[in-house]
């Protein structure tokens, strides 16, 4: 079975999610040398076997994940990608521990108190040549899109929206501070919103001086619309959920930081070009000649 470009993002995409080849084999239904041989192409760092088997966990990080299991909830998958390890690890740590497993139910309902209530589908289903239509546009825009716009990008963490947000993760490695984890919607009185990261004890949302300004309605957006809606879910987050630190990097600062991140090996899982002020992924090159 020949494995499409969409297939090659989700086992980028699960193996970042520390999934193992072998599992992600069994969920994809693709050869394991296939998975293999994809993640290698795509320049994927692979984990070596003892990631899985050896991991050195202290007693203060058993009581934390003790505790976010038991007291808050949250699932094994969530917390084996803050403490950047295999779900096993995490799973063996409750057994030894004899935490009780939490039904299913029970964590969705936990996942819905932090993130909020899916309004579910209410629309018109889409046919399968609009939906050929959306997955071309956003294979588009994940490889080709570059100067002021966003791109995702692929890092130890998850995937990432945009220059800033790597060059955040960059400034935290050099400073020595730990990484945060991605992060689902929040349901607001205003709407949805998507911070960028979060920690136990707050979210973090990262802006450039202009996008600071746009979300506080001080200059128009894309549309030409001046809006400060944004703001207002940062701030209703900020008092009904748990604090959201903004961190506006300055543009040199911030350009510094990024042609830093995309070389660094141990950040990034992808291989990022940067050329006459512009940046693109390389394998994206093939796909628009």
């Amino acid at each position: 079975m020949n494995a499409t470009k969409k297939s090659v993002y989700e086992f980028i995409k699960l193996y970042n999610l520390r999934l193992t080849i072998n599992e992600i084999s069994i969920k994809t239904g693709f050869h394991y040398n296939t998975i293999r041989n994809k993640l290698i192409s795509s320049n994927v760092k692979l984990r070596h076997s003892s990631y899985y088997s050896k991991w050195k966990v202290k007693k203060s990080q058993i009581q934390q994940i003790i505790h976010l299991y038991q007291k808050e909830k949250r699932g094994i998958q969530f917390i084996a990608l803050q403490f950047n390890t295999h779900w096993n690890n995490i799973r063996d740590i409750l057994l030894k521990n004899n935490i009780k497993f939490w039904e299913k139910g029970i964590l969705i309902q936990s996942n819905i108190k932090h993130y909020g209530q899916s309004k579910g589908f209410s629309g018109k289903k889409h046919s399968n040549k609009t939906k050929k239509k959306m997955s071309m546009s956003r294979l588009g825009n994940c490889n080709n899109v570059t100067g002021p716009k966003s791109m995702f990008i692929s890092t130890i963490i998850g995937i990432v929206q945009g220059s800033y947000e790597l060059a955040y993760l960059q400034k935290l490695l050099n400073d020595g501070l730990t990484l945060p984890f991605k992060c689902g919607k929040v349901k607001t009185k205003y709407g949805s919103y998507f911070p960028d990261f979060e920690y136990l004890d707050r979210f973090v949302e990262v802006k450039s001086p202009f996008t600071w300004d746009v979300c506080r309605g001080k200059q128009p957006n894309g549309k030409g619309i001046k809006s400060n809606i944004q703001n207002k879910k940062i701030k209703w987050t900020n008092k009904n959920i748990k604090p959201v630190e903004i961190i506006v990097l300055d543009n040199n600062e911030a350009k510094k930081l990024f042609l830093q991140a995309i070389k660094n090996k141990n950040l990034i899982t992808e291989e990022i070009k940067y050329k006459r002020g512009k940046y693109y992924k390389t394998n994206s090159l093939d796909l628009h000649r």
